[in-house]
């Protein structure tokens, strides 16, 4: 699907997260038993009578992979369900290779050099004690081979640590600027902030606590109240992220940019039913997102 950027830029975007796999539900009908005792001993029945069990259903939402910024590897999904549970994915396979957290209890600093990281693509790196870097050299070129700074781009060059599949990469920060009105961050209550999110809900609260995520047009707007519907829609999903020995799987989205802000921090798409910002920066590193690549541009 193609989508505008603030700017008129146009990306070509995968029609999934990386990893991702979707909901589902499980129900357990209502049943009915009856039921008699009788008393040892003397042989006395008490009245028949009916217990019911009653009906359960709980949603699943879909889960995908986390990548923490800068690494190919894919990290465990969590799921989240109508009750608000946060689960881990199951996992197989040989326990020596177990997706496990590993801080500065372990390592010293919970920092790690990048060749451990590849080393150990089961290994969930973080800080505990501080939000900081997962790999102890800030490098800025490890997803955009051609980034020597820090800062957002309109364009990136694939890299050997890109988790995408041929002919995608993770995408520029600018790539998601069409997502508001002006390519900034919008948070407010819905009352002060309709008009200016691009996106045909009405109803924020409900329409994205039903969809579990954000539905935005794909094309720019051109103002404050002015949707243009032409090019069709994408859908970004609820999940959540990974850090500090868990993680979140419920109403919130985070989606990686291939561009750092910092050494500690990096771009990403982030959203709530209430909060749309496309050049978030507020966490770390050594978050565990959601990535959704674009085309390689030439």
């Amino acid at each position: 699907m193609v989508v505008t950027n603030i700017n008129n830029r146009q990306y070509t975007f995968m029609g999934v997260e990386l990893g991702l796999c979707n909901g589902n539900s499980l129900e357990y009908k209502e049943r009915k038993v009856k039921v008699r005792f009788k008393q040892t001993g003397t042989g006395q029945q008490s009245d028949e009578f009916e217990i019911t069990q009653t009906r359960y259903y709980t949603e699943m939402l879909g889960n995908c992979t986390y990548y923490q910024f800068g690494r190919k590897d894919p990290m465990l999904p969590l799921f989240y369900d109508d009750e608000a549970y946060n689960l881990d994915k199951d996992q197989y396979g040989p326990l020596q290779y177990k997706f496990t957290f590993v801080d500065e209890s372990v390592t010293g600093t919970g920092k790690v050099a990048i060749n451990l990281g590849i080393q150990h693509p089961y290994h969930f790196h973080y800080v505990r004690s501080a939000y900081d870097d997962w790999c102890s050299t800030p490098y800025h070129n490890l997803w955009n081979a051609t980034q020597t700074t820090a800062g957002a781009t309109d364009k990136v060059v694939k890299t050997i640590y890109d988790p995408s599949p041929v002919g995608y990469c993770v995408p520029p920060a600018n790539a998601f600027t069409g997502v508001t009105h002006n390519g900034n961050g919008v948070s407010e209550a819905p009352a002060y902030s309709y008009g200016k999110i691009n996106s045909p809900y009405k109803q924020y609260y409900n329409e994205f606590t039903n969809n579990a995520g954000w539905i935005f047009y794909c094309s720019k707007m051109n103002g404050l109240l002015n949707w243009d519907n032409s090019g069709g829609t994408i859908f970004y999903g609820c999940h959540g992220y990974r850090y500090a020995g868990s993680g979140h799987g419920g109403l919130n989205g985070n989606y990686w940019s291939a561009n750092p802000n910092n050494a500690k921090t990096s771009y990403y798409l982030h959203f709530t039913q209430t909060q749309v910002a496309p050049k978030y920066t507020q966490e770390c590193r050594a978050y565990g997102y959601s990535v959704r690549p674009v085309r390689e541009t030439p």
